[in-house]
C-alpha cells in the first residue's frame, strides 16, 4: 500500500512540468485547422443547437408542459441529429416574421415545430396576455 501512494505522489510530480508546460503554450492562428474553421451558417447552426437544447431540457423539467409533448420532444431528438432540428428551426425562423432568431422562446417554438408540435393560442385569463398552449400530435 505506501509503494501505491510514493508511486503516485510520484507520478503526479513528474506531471507537474508537463501541466505547466501546457498552460503557457499559446495556439498560434496559423496553426488551426481547416476543420476548426466554421462558416457563419454552421456558427448561426451551431449556437442555434445550443439554444435548442437547453429548451428542451427546460421542456423536460417543467410541470408546465404536458408529458406527451414530452414524449415527442425526446423522440425526435432521440430520432434526429440536433444539427438537422437546429437546421429546421433556422428554416423555420428564416420564414416567419413573426419569429425573432435572437428569442430563445422563439428558438424553442421553431424547433418545437420541426419536431410536430403544434401550438394553439391559449384563452388569456383576466386581462393576461395570450401564451401558446403546446399540443403533440
Amino acid at each position: 500500500m505506501r509503494k501505491s501512494i510514493t508511486f503516485s505522489a510520484a507520478a503526479m510530480l513528474a506531471m507537474v512540468p508537463l501541466v505547466a508546460q501546457a498552460q503557457e503554450h499559446k495556439v498560434d492562428p496559423a496553426e488551426t485547422t481547416e476543420a476548426s474553421k466554421l462558416t457563419p451558417e454552421q456558427l448561426e447552426n451551431y449556437r442555434r443547437g445550443v439554444t435548442v437544447i437547453r429548451a428542451f431540457t427546460a421542456a423536460f423539467t417543467s410541470d408546465k408542459v404536458d408529458t406527451a409533448v414530452k414524449g415527442r420532444l425526446i423522440s425526435c431528438l432521440y430520432n434526429n441529429k440536433l444539427s438537422v432540428i437546429s437546421a429546421a428551426a433556422g428554416q423555420a425562423l428564416a420564414s416567419d416574421p413573426a419569429l425573432d432568431s435572437a428569442k430563445p422562446a422563439d428558438i424553442y417554438r421553431a424547433a418545437a415545430g420541426a419536431c410536430g408540435i403544434t401550438f394553439k393560442p391559449v384563452a388569456p385569463e383576466d386581462g393576461a396576455t395570450e401564451e401558446p398552449e403546446a399540443q403533440g400530435r
